[in-house]
């Protein structure tokens, strides 16, 4: 799978389970995952770490832009807290995203 093909599938990833937040739209929060999966098919254990925390980054960015609102109190410290706690929040995408890597090149898991 090309490398377009998988930021798109991680691009409707996130998307899909930013939406699930909405009122009326938490059954996106089920169909979500799939692109995930898909995205992380044949890749190693250091190309799934990526490619997780990839998809993990861009849907927290999402996620926690309501920390930008916070602006004119913070000031500019307002924008390092939401890329940190974007990149702590991703980090367990990253490292689901290493093991189904590893274990999909293993060949264990379909």
């Amino acid at each position: 799978m090309s490398r377009w093909a998988r930021a798109l599938l991680l691009i409707v990833f996130a998307v899909a389970l930013w939406g699930a937040f909405a009122p009326g739209w938490g059954w996106l929060a089920w169909l979500a995952p799939a692109p995930f999966f898909l995205a992380l098919r044949g890749s190693g254990l250091k190309r799934g770490f990526l490619w997780g925390l990839a998809g993990g980054l861009l849907f927290f960015l999402l996620e926690l832009s309501p920390i930008l609102v916070l602006w004119p109190f913070l000031g500019a410290l307002s924008v390092p807290a939401w890329l940190s706690l974007s990149l702590y929040g991703a980090l367990f995408f990253a490292v689901l995203g290493a093991m189904v890597g590893w274990r999909r090149r293993r060949g264990s898991c379909g």
